[in-house]
């Protein structure tokens, strides 16, 4: 997956991905997260945010535009970031924490690439949501429900990561947005 999987040019702007494809990389980003939850278990935070970076890399938001699959990214970012404690056992036997901290520019890259994607992901689901909302009152709209409903969520889950990463500064820009939203949703 890392080094040896060869990703037929995902990342490149001139080469088409239908729909298939596209549906095709939502097992791609699952499977990298999952290899990055094995990583950050075992305490690899730096080896956890080159597999984050490669998914990135291979699978940009220029070809294949963020959707709900990135939810779990950014939360590992901001993992990463913030370090894990590890419970050890101490010289004289008794229980333990032992933290893993990363060097702090990889900190920053790792809290930066997660608060970036998050502001992209509440861009693009307030615009899809802008969309939906246009279809009210009209026949159509009922052809989008289910769309609606899930980017009201995802919209809501960038809020509640966010808070719990100590993104103050991002919350205060989602929070005011989310509420219009929700004002035209509920109506």
């Amino acid at each position: 997956m890392m080094g040896k999987f060869l990703w037929g040019n995902m990342n490149r702007e001139d080469v088409y991905l239908d729909q298939n494809n596209l549906n095709m990389t939502m097992n791609f980003r699952n499977n990298f997260s999952r290899l990055t939850d094995g990583l950050l278990a075992e305490g690899k935070l730096d080896s956890s945010i080159t597999v984050l970076d490669k998914m990135n890399q291979e699978i940009p938001d220029k070809t294949v535009p963020y959707n709900v699959m990135m939810l779990r990214p950014i939360e590992q970012y901001f993992t990463a970031a913030k370090g894990i404690s590890k419970p050890a056992i101490g010289p004289d036997g008794s229980l333990t924490s032992n933290t893993i901290e990363l060097p702090e520019a990889r900190r920053k890259h790792a809290m930066d690439m997660g608060r970036a994607i998050t502001l992209r992901m509440a861009d693009i689901y307030e615009d899809d949501l802008q969309y939906y909302f246009s279809l009210k009152g009209t026949q159509y709209l009922k052809f989008v429900d289910k769309e609606m409903n899930q980017a009201m969520a995802i919209f809501s889950e960038l809020i509640r990561m966010s808070k719990a990463a100590g993104q103050d500064d991002i919350v205060k820009q989602l929070e005011p947005r989310f509420r219009k939203l929700e004002e035209v949703y509920t109506r």
